[in-house]
């Protein structure tokens, strides 16, 4: 019995003269020389999302990300990509430490970005870069703020008691009666 027609392969023909894998790829429309996901290494599956640039540059992810990190999968497993990038190049992780960017772009996979610290170093890099979401990022730096600076003076400086009501600020600048009120009696936005 002759092999199949697709260069390289060496498979005994099954019908139209490819094997049963290029039958498939050919009614689908498929490349006969491209690898299945199935049949690529981690590495290679890993690259294809990968837009690599210059040696130094950033490496930017361009598959699924939550939260600006990229996300790969491993069998069913979810893992973040500079995680899965590190370990392709510098080999395991320990199991205690972070992998941290120096570039501070979440989507970064280059692994000369890449560096394992603590949870406390992670920790202080995120708060030294003013990457926190909580009460320590004051103000319109906070990712969730809907006022800025200039609003809150003008919410304070409006504010008469029985005239001009809290709950005509709240309506006024869109925000809640509570933030108003937070704002006026200095319990929000009290670095200003």
């Amino acid at each position: 019995m002759a092999n199949c027609i697709a260069p390289g392969c060496t498979e005994k023909i099954h019908a139209r003269s490819f094997c049963n894998k290029h039958l498939h790829r050919f009614n689908r429309g498929k490349s006969l020389t491209e690898k299945s996901v199935r049949e690529k290494t981690l590495k290679e599956r890993f690259f294809d999302k990968v837009h690599k640039r210059g040696e130094n540059d950033c490496w930017e992810w361009k598959a699924n990300k939550n939260h600006g990190y990229g996300q790969f999968r491993i069998n069913v497993k979810q893992i973040k990509a500079h995680r899965v990038s590190y370990e392709l190049h510098h080999g395991k992780i320990d199991p205690t430490l972070c992998v941290l960017h120096h570039c501070d772009n979440r989507g970064c996979v280059n692994p000369k970005h890449l560096y394992q610290g603590t949870y406390q170093d992670n920790t202080d890099d995120r708060m030294r870069r003013g990457r926190h979401g909580f009460g320590v990022c004051p103000g319109e730096k906070h990712g969730m703020a809907k006022l800025t600076e200039d609003k809150v003076r003008k919410i304070r400086g409006m504010y008469i008691p029985r005239k001009i009501t809290q709950l005509m600020l709240s309506k006024k600048f869109g925000v809640s009666g509570s933030l108003i009120h937070n704002i006026v009696t200095r319990k929000a936005w009290n670095h200003i």
